[in-house]
């Protein structure tokens, strides 16, 4: 996938000038390699079919992750036909759809790394309810951001303004919450972070298998 990912660059680049042939050619790759990242979203669930899964943080921004990237990538399709992509192109349905891709992708990722290694390679672990209160604070606070923003794209509302039509008003009024909710997630984990490390929340008696490859590495 990530060798098939370096031939469909061009479908950022729509409203760049592309000749007809060449934006066929980028619509068409970039609905083929549609497929395989879909089997790839499969993969991921697969894997934890028949796992040991409990109701913990870190099985919960893993699930997360899937969730917003399947949404990304479902809007991406979308934006993969050269024609709607220039109708949209400008509007904040491409904002919905980068955040949901690369923004919440890269952050719930890290987020899963931090709540797996930190014990791993530290020694030290976070408040499990903390932890949750920060999780359901980004997964609220994030979803209200910007899913809003598919539908105020779909309706027409340009990105890039300083100001908008009182029509959109209710979407600027949801997403403006949700990053509240979000910036206070922000602020938890700081403190969750600060924390555990100078509060010295070390494990005892770790939940870890020492005997993993992942644990023997690290």
């Amino acid at each position: 996938i990530a060798v098939l990912g370096t031939s469909v660059w061009g479908h950022h680049m729509y409203t760049a000038g592309l000749d007809i042939d060449t934006r066929t050619y980028f619509s068409a790759a970039t609905m083929i390699i549609a497929i395989p990242s879909a089997v790839k979203i499969f993969n991921w669930l697969g894997t934890f079919f028949g796992s040991n899964q409990k109701i913990q943080p870190l099985w919960c921004w893993t699930y997360s992750f899937i969730f917003l990237f399947t949404v990304g990538g479902l809007s991406g399709i979308i934006l993969s036909s050269a024609s709607l992509d220039i109708i949209l192109h400008d509007t904040y349905y491409v904002v919905a759809h980068f955040h949901y891709t690369l923004s919440l992708g890269a952050v719930y990722g890290i987020f899963c790394g931090f709540c797996l290694w930190l014990p791993y390679m530290y020694g030290i672990s976070f408040d499990g309810m903390m932890m949750m209160a920060v999780f359901f604070c980004f997964f609220v606070g994030t979803n209200m951001t910007f899913f809003p923003m598919h539908f105020a794209g779909l309706q027409g509302m340009p990105r890039k303004i300083l100001d908008y039509p009182d029509c959109f008003s209710a979407f600027q009024i949801i997403s403006s919450l949700g990053s509240v909710i979000t910036f206070v997630g922000f602020i938890l984990f700081n403190y969750l972070l600060i924390d555990s490390i100078f509060f010295s929340r070390f494990l005892g008696v770790s939940f870890y298998n020492y005997h993993s490859p992942a644990y023997v590495v690290s």
